[in-house]
C-alpha cells in the first residue's frame, strides 16, 4: 500500500507539474490532495509501521511522542479535508461558476489550516508511560 500510494501520488504530482501552464482550479486541488496523501503515506503509514515493528514501545521521549501523534492526525485530517474542498469547489463550479478561482484558493487554505484543529488536542491527550518492566509507551491519558 505504501509503495502504490507513493508511486500513484508522485505520478499525479509529476503529471500536474507537466501541465502546469494549462492549470485550472481542479489541477491545483488535485495537486494538494496528492501532497496530502503523500504526507499520509510518509508520516502516518510509515511511522505507524515502524512503531508496530517496535511492538509499540516508545523510545523518542515525551515531546516527540506528542508531536508524532499531532502529525499523524494532521496528515489524515488534511487528506479528508482536501476531499471536502474538492467537493465544495465542484459544487460552486456548478452553482456560481464565475467566483470559482478565488473560492478555490480559500478552500485549499482552509483545508490545510483547519486540519490543525482536530490534531492539536493530541499534544495534550498523549504522553509517555513507563511500565514496571522499564518499557516506555506513548499512550492516551484516558
Amino acid at each position: 500500500m505504501i509503495v502504490f500510494s507513493l508511486l500513484g501520488n508522485s505520478a499525479m504530482c509529476l503529471h500536474i507539474k507537466q501541465k502546469w501552464h494549462h492549470r485550472s482550479a481542479i489541477h491545483v486541488l488535485f495537486l494538494n490532495l496528492a501532497v496530502a496523501d503523500i504526507l499520509v503515506t510518509l508520516v502516518t503509514m510509515c511511522s505507524q509501521l515502524v512503531w508496530e515493528f517496535m511492538d509499540r514501545e516508545w523510545i523518542a521521549g515525551d515531546l516527540f511522542g506528542r508531536t508524532f501523534k499531532v502529525c499523524q492526525t494532521f496528515t489524515m485530517v488534511s487528506s479528508n479535508y482536501m476531499l471536502l474542498a474538492i467537493a465544495l469547489d465542484r459544487h460552486s463550479a456548478i452553482v456560481i461558476p464565475f467566483f470559482r478561482n478565488a473560492r478555490t484558493k480559500a478552500l485549499i487554505t482552509s483545508a490545510w489550516v483547519l486540519s490543525r484543529l482536530p490534531s492539536l488536542p493530541n499534544a495534550y491527550v498523549f504522553q509517555t508511560f513507563t511500565m514496571s518492566d522499564g518499557k516506555t509507551f506513548c499512550v492516551a491519558k484516558f
